[in-house]
């Protein structure tokens, strides 16, 4: 994820958002020019913060089930960009509680 920068060939257009689901290579295929930025992991952080309060004002707005999962996505973006797991996050209020806790399972 970075900011994305969308071309068109009479104006240019600069959107400081995150940037997921080959987006990127959707406008490519539509003809226009797209250029990507890294961010510092300080700066991805800060823009999943932001993308966060985002969604949850779009289900606050809405109480669409669909809010809860865009939610879910970025709560889990921010988890693993901590180092920490979709397992693991969701073990922490088992954790809490004393219950058991599953062993992650490993595929290959």
């Amino acid at each position: 994820m970075g900011s994305l920068i969308a071309i068109d060939m009479s104006r240019i257009i600069t959107y400081t958002k995150l940037v997921r689901d080959k987006i990127p290579e959707i406008i490519e295929a539509s003809g226009k020019k797209c250029d990507t930025a890294g961010l510092t992991y300080t700066d991805f952080l800060d823009m999943l913060d932001k993308k966060l309060g985002e969604e949850v004002k779009e289900y606050q707005e809405s109480h669409e089930v669909e809010e809860l999962a865009d939610i879910l996505e970025v709560i889990y973006a921010i988890a693993e960009t901590q180092g920490v797991s979709k397992k693991q996050l969701e073990d922490i209020p088992l954790n809490r509680l004393g219950l058991p806790v599953l062993p992650e399972l490993v595929t290959d």
